[in-house]
């Protein structure tokens, strides 16, 4: 009864992992919109207008979101990773947990044939000893 319990709730992880791992790789995070207001055209010495900022400043921005966008996606790779790694690990102990089960119904059943046999002579010897 006890493994049965382990088993659905093993195998009720295994889905859930399975869902969140589809969910996953379905998510395709879109990178903020830069916050970057237009710049003029600009040369060098001359200074950005009243409410500009200088190109510097904006190739500054895209290289920052660039750079936070590769972090983003090098731990999204490592949770997949560990999810994969989790699913593995769960299919394997469901193989098992079904070989256990297996082994377990033949045991009952040469449990039970034994019992019979058992119940059987008993009544044999009851008849002879009366």
């Amino acid at each position: 009864m006890a493994k049965e319990d382990s088993n659905d709730e093993i195998l009720g992880l295994l889905d859930k992992l399975k869902d969140i791992a589809v969910e996953d790789k379905g998510k395709v995070e879109k990178p903020p919109e830069p916050e970057v207001e237009e710049v003029p055209d600009s040369k060098p010495g001359m200074k950005a207008g009243k409410g500009e900022k200088p190109k510097k400043s904006f190739i500054e921005k895209i290289e920052e979101l660039e750079k936070d966008i590769l972090e983003k996606e090098k731990l999204i790779d490592t949770d997949l990773e560990k999810l994969r790694a989790l699913i593995e690990e769960l299919e394997r102990r469901e193989v098992k947990l079904k070989q256990e089960e297996e082994t377990a119904q033949k045991k009952n059943k040469e449990l039970t044939r034994r019992l019979e046999d058992i119940k059987k002579a008993k009544e044999v010897l009851k008849g002879i000893v009366e």
